[in-house]
C-alpha cells in the first residue's frame, strides 16, 4: 500500500514538473515571438528612418521652391517677438512688430528696401543687399561651407518637418525644414525661432514698398 501511494506521489511529481516544464517552454516561444516582433518593429522603424533621412538638408534646398507665408515667434535675450516672412526666392519680405511700431525689409528681385511705420506714416530706404538668415543658411550648406546632419522631426503651426543640426565656423545650431522648404524653426544659442502660422500663398503686393523709397546707396548698415 505504502509503495503505491508513494508511485502515486512520484507520477504527481512528474506530471507536475512535465507541466511546469511545457509552461516554460510556451513562455519561452512567447517571449522569442514578442523579441522577434520586436525587433521587426524596431528594423521597420530604421529601415524607415533611413528612407527619411535619405533626403538630405542639401536634397529640400535643390527642390522646387515653394511660396510661402509664415509667421514666426523670435526668442532672444527674454524677449519675444511676433514676425512675418514672406518668400518667393529670390524676392523675400520680412516684417516685425517692435516697440516703435512696425519694421519692414523688402527685396523684389533687384533692389533691397528697408521701411518703418510709426504711427501710421511709413518711410522707405533703398540699402544695400542684406540676405535674410534663411538664405544665408541655404548658401551655406549649399556651398558646403556648413555641414549638417539629420536629428528627427518637428512639428509647428501644424506641419511636420524634418530636423537638422548645421555646424559652420565652430557654431552649432538647429534647423527644421518641411520636404518642400517651408521653414518651420531654427535654434541657435543665442535666439529660437518657432513658426506660429504657415499659408503657401503670397500676396500679389507682398514686394512692393509701402512708400516711396529714398535712395542711401552709401549706408552702411
Amino acid at each position: 500500500m505504502k509503495k503505491i501511494i508513494f508511485l502515486i506521489i512520484v507520477l504527481i511529481l512528474i506530471a507536475a514538473c512535465e507541466n511546469k516544464t511545457s509552461l516554460q517552454q510556451n513562455s519561452k516561444v512567447e517571449t522569442t515571438q514578442q523579441t522577434q516582433e520586436t525587433q521587426s518593429v524596431k528594423e521597420t522603424t530604421q529601415s524607415s528612418g533611413e528612407k527619411t533621412q535619405a533626403k538630405g538638408l542639401k536634397d529640400i534646398f535643390a527642390g522646387p521652391k515653394v511660396k510661402y507665408t509664415a509667421d514666426y515667434a523670435i526668442t532672444a535675450e527674454g524677449k519675444t517677438v511676433n514676425s512675418r516672412y514672406i518668400m518667393d526666392l529670390p524676392k523675400f519680405a520680412m516684417e516685425t512688430n517692435i516697440d516703435e511700431g512696425i519694421s519692414k525689409s523688402i527685396f523684389d528681385g533687384t533692389t533691397y528696401y528697408v521701411c518703418s511705420m510709426t504711427d501710421t506714416e511709413w518711410q522707405c530706404f533703398k540699402m544695400p543687399m542684406q540676405n535674410p538668415d534663411t538664405v544665408e543658411t541655404e548658401k551655406s550648406v549649399n556651398d558646403g561651407t556648413a555641414t549638417t546632419e539629420y536629428i528627427g522631426t518637428c512639428s509647428q503651426a501644424g506641419e511636420s518637418g524634418l530636423k537638422y543640426s548645421i555646424t559652420s565656423k565652430g557654431e552649432t545650431s538647429t534647423v527644421c525644414y518641411t520636404s518642400d522648404g517651408i521653414l518651420l524653426e531654427t535654434i541657435t544659442s543665442e535666439m529660437s525661432m518657432v513658426a506660429t502660422k504657415v499659408s503657401r500663398t503670397v500676396a500679389a503686393d507682398a514686394f512692393i514698398p509701402p512708400a516711396e523709397p529714398v535712395d542711401i546707396p552709401n549706408l552702411p548698415y
